[in-house]
């Protein structure tokens, strides 16, 4: 009964997560939406489209694997959340670069990805150290 239990905090925490993620990005999307709009390409609308669903993908999957790995170590969690976190922003930048793109084609279009990893960098990081201060807090709360 403990496992369901804690699948279901898990599931909860990353729905949370995952709400709270996509409404950064819309907000972020939101400001940077007047310079795409004068852009056209992949510095334009859809490219910023692009940045924000690259950059919520990979930290919705950065936030399941620090929930999972966070319950057996929680600096592995953190850990395994930098690696993916920023595993596609930046393979997405080397691809363009591997294609024989001209960055200077694509500047508006890595400065949406750049901003976007900004803003999921700060707020995944917001919600580990709530993860990881919040049952050891409460239990060190009681003891005293």
């Amino acid at each position: 009964m403990h496992g369901l239990t804690s699948g279901l905090t898990a599931m909860h925490g990353l729905m949370r997560s995952a709400i709270m993620l996509s409404a950064c990005l819309l907000a972020a999307a939101l400001v940077l939406m007047p310079v795409a709009a004068s852009q056209t390409g992949s510095n334009g609308p859809f490219g910023l489209a692009a940045a924000a669903g690259i950059c919520l993908f990979s930290g919705l999957i950065a936030e399941s694997a620090a929930i999972v790995l966070s319950r057996s170590s929680p600096i592995g969690g953190a850990i395994a959340g930098m690696l993916v976190r920023m595993f596609f922003p930046l393979g997405v930048c080397v691809a363009i670069l591997l294609a024989g793109q001209s960055g200077r084609d694509h500047v508006y279009f890595i400065v949406y990805l750049l901003t976007f990893y900004m803003v999921v960098l700060g707020l995944e990081t917001w919600i580990a150290v709530k993860r990881s201060s919040g049952p050891s807090s409460s239990s060190n709360r009681s003891l005293r």
